[in-house]
Order: C-alpha cells, then structure tokens, then sequence
C-alpha cells in the first residue's frame, strides 16, 4: 500500500503544480477569450495526467495483489482435500481421491508460508519438499502453519495442524480460486473508486472555474453565441464525469437513486438547450414533445435520466446528417412513464445492431467495439442501459429499434411511492437498498425550486440568461412567473428593477468562501458579484476560524469546502457551530455527489449542500432561503 500513497501523493502534487499554471495563466490573459482558450488548455493537460495516472494504478493494482496474503479470505473456503501424515515418522497414511487426482503420484514443492510461520522456522527456502517442511514443522513444534503457494496446487490453501496429544499431522486443502476473485473483484473496485473520486473532484473543480466564467459572460455578453457553447460543453463534460463515478457505483454494487419530484418540463427543456447550437450548425431540427399532464406527480431521479437523455441525443446528433432528432415524454399508465429519442440519421448495420443488443445483455461490458465505425466501444450505452434498469425498478433497460429512416431509442421510468409516514426530518433519508431522498433539497424545491428552474429554463432558450442580483431574484419569486420572465429579458429594466430598494430585504449579503483551490473562488466570486454580493476568502479552516473570530458579524453565510489541508472542511462546520450555533449558516460547497457525504454534511450541522460545478440556478434557490 506504500506504492499507491506514494502514487496518490504524485497524483496531488501535479495536480497542484496544475492548480498553480492555471493561475498563471489567467494572470497573463488580456482577454476573455484568452481565458477560455488557456483553462481548455489546463484541462488537456490534466487528461494528459489522468491518464498517466491510470496506467501507473494499474501497476500498483498487479503488484499488490501478486504479494497480498492469500489468508485474508472474506468468506469460508471450501474443503476440497485432505491428507494425514504419521507424525512419528511422517509417512502418509491417508489421501482423498481429488488430492490423488491432483498430486499424480507427484512430490508436492512449497514455494511460500504464512508469515508467522515463516518466523519460526530457521532456514530461507525456495520450492522446498512437503516432507521436508513437515519435518521442520514437527521439530519446531508449530501448532498451525499454511502453504499459500505451491507448485502443483497454485489455487489452493493449505492449512497444516498438529496437536501435542494426537499422533498425526492434519493437511486440510481449500479452493481459494474463488476467494481470489472476489478479492481482485473488491480491490479493483477500490482502486477504481479512488481514482473516479480524484477525477471527479479535480476534473470538477477546472469545469467549476470556466462554467463560472461563462455563465458570467453570457449574463455580461448575451450576443456572443460561443459564451454558450462553452457552457453548454462544460456541462456536457460534467455530466461526463458523473457517468464515471456512476459506472464504478455499479460495478461496485453501491449505486443509489437520488429520488425527487420530476419537473418533466424542465428536464427536456435543458437537455435540448445543451445542444441547440450543434444541431443549429448542422442545420438539423432538434425539439422535444411533452405529452404529460402537467401537475402529474412523478417521483425518480431527475439527473440520471437528463444523464441518459444527454447521451442518448449526443449520439443522435453525431449521426444525424440531416432531418431532426425529436425528444417526447409520454404517460405509460399511472406508474410508469416513457421517455424516447428519434432521429433521422443514418441508422446501423445489421451487426451492429446484433453486437448492441448483445452488449445491452452482459452484466459487465466488455472490450469490444460496437462498430467499427466509431471511436467509442459501446460504454455510454452500457451504462444508460444499467441506468434504465434501475430507474425502471429492474423492469426493462435500453430499448430500440431500426426505422426506415434513422433510429429510436427509448426507456421508462417507473413512479416510486414515497412512505410519507416515515419521512421526517431534513437530511438523507433512505427509502430502500437502492434508493434514498435528500429532504432538506426537497423542500428547498418546494418552496421555490420548481418556479426557479422553470423560469431559468425558459429565459435560457430564449438565449437570455440572467444571473440576477439578490434583491432582484427575491422580487422574480414573489411575482408572476411569465410576466417576469418577460421582463427580465430586457436588460435594462432589469437592472432598473434590481436598484429599487425593498425594505423588507436585506439591502446587503456577504458571504465567505472558504477553499484550498484559487479558480473556485475566483469562479463562485464572480457569480456572487453578479448578484450584488459581496464576499471575503480564505484558503483553510483555521483561515476561516481566525476571520470568522475577526468579523463575526460580518458574514450570513460560508461557502465551505470539504477537503481542504491543515482543517477540512467536516472539522471546521463542527467548530463554527460549536462557538456561534446557526448565527451563520454553511453551505457545503464540493465536488462531491455521494450520499454519505451529503449526510456527513447534515449530520455536523451545515445547512445546505451546493454542487461544483456551481449551477446559478441551484445556487440562486439556495440564496432565497436566506431572506424565508
């Protein structure tokens, strides 16, 4: 385990020289433009890294598990043989036919022991005879030893016992084979999980800096068409992260719905408007039909399904020439709806057909490639086909067909029944193996959530987005949605509303951005200037305790990174609130997307979970519960 904290430390270090370059970097641009084409540099050389990475943990991961200790078994072995020797004069008095079959009238070489046993004994040996290690075994009078590698049964584990009062040597025999895969199985899967988290977080946090950047410009430059594409990309890529910690939840049997009320509206409104400009630039026709009522309640995990609709458009897109790619959402029967993609593109072979449909049936995706045609091997169908399987509650997983003219591809979602009875509370509150909902996020969406993301939604495909002033966001919630909606599409006015002074809101909020990483805080500052917001940074939890200490009355709220060096962020929201209660409220600010963290979160008391990349939507429905 040395070589994987020496290779974690390198892992850091360049990420942190990263860090550093980025800064530079932005330090010598002149121009806006410049900033976006220096930070798509910094992320190409952090693939370059990543990549780098991931060769050397491969590495690590053969020459751990060729040393591990084979006795750390997490289950019982099975008895496959057995063999008693006459201790007296070690001759073999009884052997099972599978150890005859085994052995072939063969003299059996030691190659490796326990440890302990290893301790004991007095001589180096190298595939030394099974009789000549009983014999030390005897003289030395060790009560227990086990062979864990042996020339003729390099599967097995051989336990070896004597007892003062018995006249024989027991030799029992275990298929490990089994054993052995489970344990590769379990530290891959930890080794994989180690890595995605690193990804996601350092990966996140340069998406987090240039969709900041770009969110910021489009409200600042909303005639500048490549603003958008930016972000549009950004998120794209995000969302490319999320599928890869995803795939090792699955692969590790850990993944979990994250289960809310699904606004269907919003959900085919943002996924068109993340690739309105490609098909624009490919004059191909993209719209999405909505055939559910509205005010129908439907309970599923909004992200995972805009995650399989982004994938499922993208590629719709790249092989659409011409014509359109059609998006619809229609109403099954009261526990099921379904959601389809239909393109015009230009189809598939007929092996390519088999070898997808072939792939959608494997548990565990394979190495082959789908088509020839095609850079990618099949692992975005994969993964929205094990999606779909779980949205659906096992029901049915990525489906289509071949049409006359393009493709289509299609899956359900299934209404999950909330036990109303037993949710309590404002954290994590898990509703079975494979689920959970996040009630403090569920009531943030109560109250303003929906209205927000709606109208958010419908400005962005108007190409209008606005990062409103505090002030202003509080007046759009408490008037008429659409008029609003209207108005704020003219600038001017808007900026004519967001001086208007409102007595019953606090003229200002400042906030403290607590984070180890210079381009998050840069980021999250301009979005909150752009809100009429002011705020102060530090780098650390002590920075923060010594500023908080300093200017106690200063701050309604901290944004709180989690990792961070000399105090995290878990062990600073426990000190805050231990010295000041909820006189300031702590949103956790992270790349982290997991339950348990958010539940860690809630658990030492913050108030609220925030997501990097920063969404101004999502920050925004956190900002009006300041003033409720």
């Amino acid at each position: 385990m040395n070589d994987s904290k020496r290779v974690n430390q390198q892992v850091f270090r360049n990420l942190s020289l990263l860090g550093i370059s980025i800064f530079v970097i932005i330090n010598v641009s002149n121009t806006l433009v410049d900033y976006f084409r220096n930070a798509i540099f910094a992320l190409g050389v952090l693939l370059i890294i990543i990549h780098k990475q991931l060769k050397n943990k491969k590495e690590i991961f053969n020459h751990y598990f060729s040393n591990t200790t084979k006795s750390q078994s997490p289950r019982q072995l099975e008895n496959q043989g057995i063999m008693l020797f006459d201790k007296k004069n070690l001759n073999c008095i009884y052997m099972n036919e599978y150890i005859k079959k085994k052995l072939n009238n063969k003299s059996l070489k030691v190659k490796k022991v326990d440890f302990s046993s290893k301790q004991q004994l007095d001589f180096k040996f190298k595939n030394i005879e099974l009789i000549e290690l009983l014999n030390q075994f005897k003289l030395k009078k060790i009560g227990q030893m086990q062979i864990l590698d042996s020339d003729l049964l390099p599967d097995h584990i051989i336990q070896i016992n004597q007892e003062e009062n018995n006249d024989l040597i027991n030799i029992t025999f275990y298929d490990s084979k089994e054993r052995d895969d489970y344990l590769k199985r379990q530290y891959l899967y930890q080794i994989m999980k180690q890595l995605f988290t690193t990804i996601s977080h350092e990966f996140g946090t340069l998406l987090n800096f240039i969709l900041a950047i770009a969110q910021v410009a489009i409200d600042k430059y909303p005639s500048q068409q490549y603003y958008y594409s930016i972000k549009n990309t950004c998120e794209i890529m995000h969302n490319f992260i999320l599928d890869m910690v995803d795939y090792n939840d699955i692969l590790g049997r850990q993944f979990k719905l994250q289960l809310e009320q699904l606004d269907i509206s919003n959900i085919l409104e943002s996924v068109t408007t993340l690739f309105q400009e490609q098909c624009k630039q490919k004059q191909l026709q993209l719209e999405y039909l909505n055939h559910i009522p509205d005010g129908q309640q439907i309970i599923s995990d909004q992200r995972r399904i805009k995650q399989i609709l982004i994938h499922l458009i993208s590629n719709a897109q790249k092989f659409t020439i011409n014509g359109s790619i059609i998006i619809s959402a229609i109403q099954l029967n009261e526990e099921n709806i379904e959601f389809s993609v239909t393109d015009t593109g230009i189809g598939m072979s007929k092996d390519d057909e088999i070898n997808l449909r072939e792939m959608l049936k494997q548990d565990f995706k394979s190495e082959q490639h789908i088509s020839a045609n095609t850079a990618g091997f099949g692992l975005g169908c994969y993964l929205a086909n094990k999606l779909c399987l779980h949205l659906s509650n096992q029901q049915n997983g990525l489906q289509f067909k071949i049409n006359e003219v393009g493709t289509t591809f299609w899956f359900m979602v299934s209404n999950n029944i909330l036990p109303t009875s037993s949710l309590n509370g404002l954290g994590i509150q898990k509703i079975n193996k494979y689920s959970y909902i996040d009630l403090k996020q569920t009531q943030i969406e109560k109250n303003v959530g929906r209205r927000l993301s709606r109208m958010g939604s419908r400005v962005s495909q108007n190409s209008m987005p606005k990062v409103l002033s505090y002030r202003g966001l509080i007046d759009q919630i408490k008037e008429n949605t659409e008029s609003l909606i209207n108005e704020e599409v003219n600038s001017i006015e808007r900026k004519a509303r967001t001086t208007t002074l409102n007595r019953n809101i606090k003229q200002t909020l400042k906030f403290l951005i607590v984070d180890d990483e210079m381009i998050n805080i840069i980021g999250l500052s301009l979005i909150l200037k752009r809100m009429d917001i002011e705020t102060d940074y530090v780098f650390n939890g002590i920075e923060c305790l010594k500023k908080v200490q300093e200017n106690r009355y200063a701050y309604q709220g901290i944004f709180m990174d989690i990792n961070m060096p000399l105090m995290n962020g878990y062990e600073t929201s426990r000190n805050l609130i231990s010295l000041y209660g909820n006189q300031i409220k702590i949103i956790a600010c992270t790349a982290y997307t997991d339950s348990d963290t958010k539940q860690r979160c809630y658990d030492i008391g913050m108030s609220y979970f925030l997501n990097k990349p920063v969404n101004v939507i999502e920050l925004q429905k956190i900002l009006i519960q300041f003033q409720q």
